[in-house]
Formats: C-alpha cells, structure tokens, sequence
C-alpha cells in the first residue's frame, strides 16, 4: 500500500477528534453520523484511489471520473454520503498574488 501521501483528520459534533488516522480504521467512522472523516490524499497514484475506492466501497464509475484527467470539480451525492472532486490551485514563481 503506498498512500504514503495520506493526511486525515476526524471530527466530532464539529470538534477535531484524532488525526492521522489510519485508513483501515474509515468503515468504523462511517457508521457514527455525528462523524465526518477527511482523508486527503496528495498527487494519489492509481494505487492509491483504488485503496480508498475498495475501503469505501465506492462506484467505480464515480472513481473512474476522478481519475480522468481535467474531469470538472464536483459534488456527486448518493443516499449515504457525498463524493467531493476538487483540485487545489498555486500560484508559480512567475505569478504575483493581487490585493482586492
């Protein structure tokens, strides 16, 4: 197993409960309903998406979208929980941040 680029938090009733949970552990979060897991997974290789995908059972359609390169950022919702695709944003060496 790789996600050697896995960071992940737990909340609680809104409150940080633990971090750098182990992945293996997600199917006992995810009955508690006052739970929110975040895993984040940096630059994820195919490898890695399929772990996750095969831990949250998720539908390999939606994964395959995930995958796809320049797929559009979105929320896919399905009866017991959301499927979030969104990519992060730098600013280059060359670039300068603007004030508003």
């Amino acid at each position: 197993m790789s996600l050697s680029q896995l960071s992940s938090r737990v909340w609680q009733c809104g409150k940080v409960v633990a971090e750098s949970v182990p992945l293996e552990t997600l199917n006992g979060e995810l009955s508690d309903a006052k739970t929110l897991s975040w895993y984040d997974l940096t630059a994820p290789d195919r490898e890695d998406i399929d772990i996750l995908a095969d831990e949250l059972n998720l539908d390999f359609h939606t994964v395959e979208d995930a995958a796809a390169p320049g797929e559009r950022p979105k929320v896919t919702r399905y009866p017991d929980h959301l499927f979030l695709t969104i990519y992060a944003a730098t600013i280059g060496q060359t670039m300068t941040p603007t004030a508003a």
